[in-house]
């Protein structure tokens, strides 16, 4: 197989990309997905309008069901289009603070409505996991009348603490948050906890904190994943990780259980571990995993299989196997972990190990919603099932 590098090759005849254009562009797709939670308008009757009609139900200045008007008189009242009204209009029906009926108009609604404010604070822009967890959240809370903001820490550990420490000065009434593991994040979640904020943890449940945490069930996919390979005949297996982080341990020690429970011996030198600079997971990381796939390729008797701790590595894996002249699903097999969709993309497709993000998503803003309502309901450790995905990075061990 021809190398490529530094570019990927993408199926289906799409244009080749390197690894940064094509964090730059999933970014912006983020960024537009995401905007449709707090909209900003350009004109300022637009922008009038949509705070006059939120006050007017958020103060309940009309009863439940009562009419508030047509979108033919708010159009003239405000000297808009009917396009912009319209639009105005969706924003306020899908955060459940007005109605239409058809052929009738806007009215109150029918019930009455408790709105909140939430921050969702991600750790990575660019991680489909932190994407789908905030689309989650946000469609759970819009039917229970939150309104979602989005707060990105772009990968940065010291920009993540400081969100998470403006919390109980914001005017948000909780917080979802997407774990750093860093010892640092540990300190401030737990001042957090202290102040009396109510929160909930994602991709971590903290053994010094009896905080709501929702997590995936990394030690199942991990085993299953060790189960598919070993079927496949392969019996040098890697991983490649920082098992610092007990979430991705979680992966590495079901793979290494399901080839000891197999009754093989497991080979401790396939197993590569980096530590960060301190400032999380996704500084110097692509370098990292290059640095560290070559190291464990270069071995003699190398792995026939490698497990990445993420999709995300995956890709700056296939770079420098790709630069050695191995053939990906022939000469190694390669397995991810989270599904990631724009992963998907690469040749071969990556076989994971699919995390149910937009439902942990879901599932947090249920836990928060509980305990912003109740600050003595009882705390949860939510753990979501995983699901192993096939694809043609994974075929049947070379033969020796």
């Amino acid at each position: 197989m021809q190398s490529i590098n530094p570019s990927l090759r993408l199926k289906k005849k799409f244009t080749i990309l390197s690894f940064f254009s094509l964090t730059e562009m999933y970014r912006a797709i983020i960024l537009l997905d995401m905007s449709e939670t707090r909209l900003t308008f350009r004109s300022d009757p637009a922008r009038k309008m949509f705070q006059n009609l939120e006050q007017i139900t958020q103060e309940n200045r009309v009863g439940p069901g009562e009419f508030i008007a047509s979108e033919v008189e708010l159009t003239r009242k405000y000297k808009i289009s009917r396009m912009t009204v319209r639009r105005v209009v969706e924003n306020l029906i899908n955060r459940g603070l007005i109605e239409r009926r058809a052929g009738q108009g806007l009215f109150a609604p029918t019930e009455p409505v408790a709105v909140g404010l939430v921050e969702v604070v991600i750790s990575a822009p660019f991680s489909d996991i932190s994407v789908k967890v905030a689309r989650g959240a946000k469609e759970f809370g819009r039917e229970h009348g939150i309104d979602v903001l989005i707060r990105d820490a772009g990968g940065h550990l010291e920009t993540e603490i400081e969100l998470v420490s403006e919390l109980p000065d914001s005017k948000a009434d909780g917080a979802i948050i997407m774990s750093a593991h860093h010892p640092k994040f540990a300190q401030d979640i737990t001042k957090l906890y202290h102040a009396g904020y109510p929160f909930v943890l994602i991709d971590e449940a903290p053994h010094y904190l009896d905080v709501n945490s929702v997590v995936s069930d990394n030690y199942a996919g991990g085993y299953f994943t060790g189960k598919e390979l070993l079927r496949l005949g392969h019996r040098r297996i890697g991983f490649v990780g920082n098992l610092d982080i007990p979430t991705i341990r979680q992966r590495f020690e079901g793979m290494r259980d399901a080839v000891l429970d197999a009754g093989l011996p497991f080979n401790r030198k396939f197993v590569v571990n980096w530590e960060t600079n301190g400032e999380g997971v996704f500084q110097d990381f692509h370098q990292q995993v290059r640095l560290v796939v070559r190291r464990v390729m270069s071995m003699p008797n190398r792995p026939s299989a490698l497990f990445f701790f993420c999709d995300h590595a995956v890709s700056d894996g296939y770079m420098e196997l790709l630069s050695m002249g191995l053939r990906i699903g022939k000469d190694v097999s390669v397995v991810g972990f989270d599904d990631s969709e724009q992963w998907t993309q690469l040749d071969p497709p990556v076989a994971s190990v699919r995390q149910e993000s937009v439902e942990m998503g879901k599932v947090a803003m249920e836990l928060l919603i509980r305990r912003m309502r109740d600050p003595q309901a009882p705390t949860e450790h939510r753990v979501l099932p995983t699901k192993w995905v096939p694809r043609a990075s994974v075929g049947p061990a070379p033969s020796e």
